[in-house]
Order: structure tokens, then sequence, then C-alpha cells
């Protein structure tokens, strides 16, 4: 059984022991490996399931590797010395989460959960039974797992395509609880997790124990942190239910976890800073000591974004609040002594009355900050540093391969090759917590830990779903379904069709030919018309519904893929007649450079950025680097045409092929491919790439996923 010395748990994991059930004493299939991390109620811990052993509590789809979050014993005493059940900080998480879960596929920003119990632990000899639940591991690899430390990690700031990246994120994850009746009532830093590098970022919303769900009775609980609470929640009365928490309240720590984000630093000076906390007193951006310079570069908009944050966190509260509370309890009253004093503008009501005034000045910014840093050589946003392979390792191989027959769909029993037709290298699309979408014909699956799930898509969007090409990270978020004229986002559980650009004069615009989608912007290149003077243009959407102006690409021909880096686009294709390459750079300043060095190339497929100006394409039996001024060959044995391209979290390039897997090396300073994976003919296509902290994940077209790790991937993990 497993045993503790202390309240926090803190040396629960060190023999590995599983959890068991409480009452039964049943295996639930779960060991604890170690502690993760402690709060102030709860111990989270890494852990690995059994499937073989695992409990009818836990999910099917539970993942080998997961987090469980334990209440602490002290925590326990402490709730029901006030009247509250232990066990409704556990219910509310779980009720909550579960709600964001029931949607297939589920927000990527908010952390995945897959059931609970509770186990015995001896305490100080006395045994006790301890609430659990199990949820999504996040490792964040080492640029860290909190939005706390790639935050205060960050030495120069957190740039603004950054900023917009994680702020994104975090407000769609707190928008999807809103859309489930839950108001979060603790947000800030900690309680967001960080998965993916640093250019490719997925903020995670954790710990909900003291959320406010709708139709779900418990305990009030008042915890709160004072530098992301609103004065709403400072004034609650323990034991008693609060009418001032809604909406607004998570508005609040939002602005707050906004202002931290921008400023390096917490808005709030902490318990002693009664001008903020008490008073409704909110300091200025320009205060901050750590404010990227692409955030200071213009004073106007800097101070709109002031305006948003200040409002978005007002102490006083939105008038239907105010007009709903009446003066029925405490909180109430305590606020309406004071409600006088405050200073006159109201909070805004909800995430998108903030939306809306916050995001059109920081992509403002953006969008400066990209011309500014173009326009003096330098990058425009952090960027995963390319580690390379040196000479010394070139010898090594894979630590691991591990192949994986294709699952059953859940709760439809299809099987890919019987009743699923074949997956085309272009329909499937990776987010950087290892998650996939799939197109198969008209039939969207979504791939968790493995486990395949159908995606719902209504009857009249099927058809345009079979007829699309393409799948992509979507604009803001979850994905998108492209076709040659057609568009269709995919969102937490909902799936709709959107619009594709148009011209404001009403002027002819291609067909799509490329795609690309970062997690926070989409972007679609269409062919060359008489109205872009035969030139393909790239436009791009960060909301699904609005587009950008096109920039031209100034090249005569069809583009196959784009990418983006830090230093704006690189996109590649092939000439009109299909017999040669063509490729392109467009800087983040509108500087379009041609690169007739590559004619002498058979038509490039792929395409991806490194950390600097250099970018990797391929084509049939061909690699190369491209940079400004050349296009240099690399050795790679391919057979055929390339079918995925994608940068691993060291950031070095690999390369599939429907027989192989490649991975750039350096061989006596030369760069070389060496082949890491191969398969024979008779078996399906290799088709996708992906990448987590525990290596790669390449899919194949029925469905069949192979895992390699590669020798050095503990240089990818957290340490």
């Amino acid at each position: 059984m497993l045993s503790t010395s202390n309240d926090e748990l803190l040396d629960l994991a060190r023999g590995g022991e599983e959890l068991t059930m409480s009452g039964t004493g049943a295996p639930s299939g779960v060991k604890l490996v170690k502690k993760l991390g402690a709060g102030g109620m709860s111990t989270v811990f890494l852990a690995e399931l059994d499937p073989a052993r695992r409990a009818p509590e836990l999910a099917q789809d539970t993942p080998e590797r997961l987090a469980i979050k334990m209440t602490q014993p002290g925590a326990m005493q402490q709730l029901e010395a006030c009247n509250i059940d232990h066990r409704s900080l556990i219910r509310k998480d779980s009720i909550a989460l579960a709600r964001v879960m029931a949607h297939k596929p589920p927000t990527e920003n908010v952390i995945g959960y897959y059931g609970g119990g509770e186990t015995d632990v001896i305490v100080r000899g006395k045994t006790m039974a301890l609430p659990w639940l199990a949820l999504e591991y996040v490792d964040g690899g080492a640029a860290g797992t909190s939005l706390h430390a790639r935050v205060t990690g960050a030495r120069d700031g957190i740039d603004p395509p950054r900023a917009l990246r994680l702020l994104r994120g975090i407000f769609e994850g707190v928008r999807t609880l809103h859309a489930v009746d839950t108001v979060h009532r603790d947000l800030k830093p900690d309680n967001v997790l960080v998965a993916g590098p640093v250019d490719d970022e997925t903020p995670k919303i954790a710990d909900c124990g003291i959320a406010r769900i709708a139709g779900v009775q418990s305990g009030t609980f008042n915890a709160c942190t004072i530098e992301y609470a609103g004065i709403e929640q400072l004034r609650a009365v323990p034991g008693e239910f609060n009418p001032l928490i809604g909406t607004w309240t998570d508005v609040h720590a939002l602005a707050a976890v906004a202002w931290f984000i921008l400023a390096g630093e917490e808005w709030c000076r902490g318990a002693n800073d009664s001008r903020y906390l008490f008073q409704g007193e909110r300091r200025s951006l320009r205060s901050a000591q750590r404010l990227h310079p692409g955030l200071a570069a213009d004073a106007a908009l800097l101070d709109r974004i002031d305006l948003a944050l200040q409002r978005g966190a007002a102490a006083r509260l939105p008038p239907d609040c105010q007009a709903a509370a009446g003066v029925g309890s405490k909180a109430a009253q305590l606020y309406a002594a004071i409600a006088a004093t405050l200073p006159p503008t109201p909070r805004y009501a909800t995430v998108a009355e903030l939306v809306s005034e916050l995001f059109p000045p920081l992509e403002a910014l953006e969008a400066r900050w990209k011309e500014r840093a173009a326009g003096e050589g330098r990058a425009a946003t952090a960027f995963r540093p390319t580690m390379m392979i040196q000479a010394m390792q070139a010898g090594a191989s894979p630590a691991r391969v591990i192949e994986h027959a294709p699952r059953p769909i859940k709760g439809t029993g299809s099987q890919f090759g019987v009743d699923v037709p074949a997956l085309d290298p272009r329909a499937i699309v990776f987010q950087s917590d290892g998650r996939v979408l799939a197109k198969f014909g008209s039939k969207l699956i979504y791939f968790a830990e493995g486990q395949p799930h159908r995606v719902a898509v209504p009857a009249d969007v099927e058809p345009v779903v079979d007829r699309a090409r393409w799948l992509s990270r979507g604009a803001g978020g979850g994905f998108a379904v492209v076709g040659a004229r057609e568009l269709v986002l995919v969102r937490a559980g909902k799936v709709w069709p959107a619009r594709l650009p148009e011209r404001a004069n009403g002027g002819e615009v291609g067909d799509v030919q490329a795609v690309y989608g970062d997690g926070r912007v989409l972007g679609v290149v269409t062919a060359g018309t008489d109205d872009s003077d035969g030139s393909p243009e790239l436009w791009q959407t960060s909301d699904g519904a609005t587009w950008s102006a096109p920039a031209e690409l100034a090249v005569r021909g069809d583009i196959r893929r784009i990418a983006s880096g830090p230093y704006g686009f690189f996109a590649v294709g092939a000439a009109s007649n299909g017999k040669s390459a063509r490729a392109v750079q467009l800087g983040f300043n509108g500087q379009v450079t041609t690169m007739p060095w590559v004619k002498d190339l058979p038509p490039l497929d792929l395409v991806v950025c490194g950390a600097a100006r250099e970018a990797w394409a391929a084509g049939e039996e061909v690699v190369v680097r491209l940079e400004r001024d050349a296009a240099i060959r690399e050795p790679c044995e391919l057979a055929g045409a390339p079918t995925a391209m994608a940068l691993d979290l060291g950031g070095q390039p690999w390369l599939v092929t429907p027989r192989a897997v490649f991975r750039r090396h350096a061989d006596a300073g030369e760069a070389t491919w060496r082949r890491y994976y191969e398969r024979g003919a008779a078996r399906p296509a290799l088709v996708g790439i992906g990448f987590t902290p525990r290596g790669a994940h390449v899919y194949d077209a029925m469905a069949g996923v192979v895992d390699i790790e590669p020798f050095d991937v503990g240089s990818w993990q957290q340490h």
C-alpha cells in the first residue's frame, strides 16, 4: 500500500507501488513514477498505466503516461473543518474537464481528462482514502511546462508573435470552459501548462478544482490567488454562495495573465499592493521592466492595449452583474459599500469583449514588429534552435523503434482499410502536443494518444470534406479542411463551413494551391490570375473569418508547399510546365526574393524553415538546403517522391518517403540524411510525421504508427 510521511505527499512515489481503488482494493493499473509539483490543495505525479490492469473508472483511451492529481491530506482536513466535502475539489475538476472531453475533437487548450477514483494511503500511520484524477501529462520539454516558466525564461521578453499565439490559445481555452457553463475562478500562470517548442506553443488550462459549474451543487470554496483574483473574489464570505462571480471573474484573471505575458512580471506587486487589490488602480505596461521592444515600438497602440487590459481587470463589475447580485449576500453588500468609490469604467462581461479590444492593437504591433525585424535582418520571433548532430554522433541509430497496428475507430466499429479509405499525405496534420487529425475520404478521424475517434461531420458539410485536399492547423486553434475553393473549420467538437478569401473589388481569386497553419494563423496560397498579374498569392487569417490583403509571390508556376519561419516564408513548387523547381522567399516586410538557382532541380514538393535564414526542401530524389543566394544539394538515398517533412524539437529536419524515414546529420562537417526506419513495398505507405518530447510519430496510410525514439531524445526533454 502507498504510504507517506507528510501532508504534501512529497515522498509518495518513492516505491513505485500501484494505486488501488478504495473500498474494493482492486488494482487501478496506475503506478506513480515521480512527483511533478505540489500546490495548496493537491500534488501532481507522473504515472504509468498498464493497459492490461486498467481500472474501469479510467477511459479506454487513457495514455500509458499520464499525470495523477491527488488531494493532499492537509487540504482534506481544512475543507472538512469548514464543513465542505473534500471530494468537491476533485468532483468539480472532473465534471468540468469531462464536459470538454465529450467533444471530438476537444479543444487543445484545456488539459485532457481520463477518469479518477480514490486510493488508500497510509499517512503517518493512519489509512486515508485520497481522491485522485487521471489527467493528460503535459511535457513542455526543455523550454518548460508552465506558462510561468516560459515567460520568466524569455530573457528579452515575449515577442509579439509569440505573445499572440499564447494569448489566443489561453483565451480559446477559457471560452471553451465558459461554453460548457464553467467559470474557472483561479486562472494564473501556474495553472496554464504549455506543450510544444517556443515557436509552436500550445497552452492548456488546468486545475478547475474551485470552478463554478452550472447545475453542480457543492460547498462554496473561496480560495483564490490575489494577484489574479477580481475584487468580487476578495470579498467572498467562506461557506456562502457569492452571486458576484461570473464569466467576468475569469475576464479579470485573463487580463492579469495577459499583462504577465506581455510585461514579463506580475501586474499586482503582491499582498501589500492595496492600490491594485482594493482601489482598482492598474499600472501601465510602460512600467514593466521586461517589455519586449516590439511591444514598446508604438506608443498609441501600447496605450490601447493598456486601456483594454485595465478595463478587463476593472474593479467595477459589469452592470448586469451588479443588478443581478442585489443585496442578498454578504459579498454583494460588501461590494455595494465601496462601489461608489471605484473608478467609473466597468469590466468587460465576456471574453469576447476583451478580445475585441485587446487583439487588434496587438496584431497591429505584431505586424509592425515583423516589418521592423525584417528590415533590420533579425528574427521576428523566438524559434527552436537547430542543434546539429555532430560527426561523433553520426554513427548513432535510433534508440528504439516500435510499430503499432491501427486500432478500431472508437464508437463506430469501422476498421482502417476495410470501411475507411487510405490516407493521402496532404490530409494529416499534427498539433504540437502530438494529437492528430486525418481525413480518410469524407471521414475526419481524430487521434488522441493513438486512439482514433470519429469526428461528427454534418451531412451537408460531408461532401465538402470529401472534395478537400488539405488538412492544416486552424486559425486561432483547431483544424482547417481546405479544398481548391472550399474551407471547413474544426474546433472543440464543432465542424462548420467558412469562406476562403475574396477580393474587395470582386476580382478573380485563383484556386488554392498550398496551405499552412501554425496554430494561430491559417494561410492559403492561391493560383495566379489576371488580377494578380499571374503570380500566386498568399492570404492569411487569424480568426477564420477575415483575411488579410494578399501578398504576391512573384513567381510563375505552381506553389506546392509553404512554410513560415522567424524571418518570413519559403514557398516551393514547380514551373508551369511541371518539369523544374520554383522557390521564393517572402519576408515579413513584404520583400520577395525569387530563387532562380533552383531551376535546374526537379519540382519541389515539401519545405520547412530553420532557425536562421535557411530552409530545407525536397522533391523526387532530391533534398536541398535553401539559402538566400544558393540551393545546396544534400545526400539522401531517396526513392521516389517524399510525403512529409518536419522539424523535431531539436530543430533538425526529418523527411518521410512512402518506405523510409530520414533525419539530417553532419558527417565530418558535411550534411547528410540518415535512414532511421525502412519498410517493405507490400506494407501501407508512410504519410506523416509529428514530434513530442518522447520522439517521432510516423503515420501510414492505414493509420498504423511507427514510434521512433532518437538517441539524443534526452536533449528534447525538460531537465
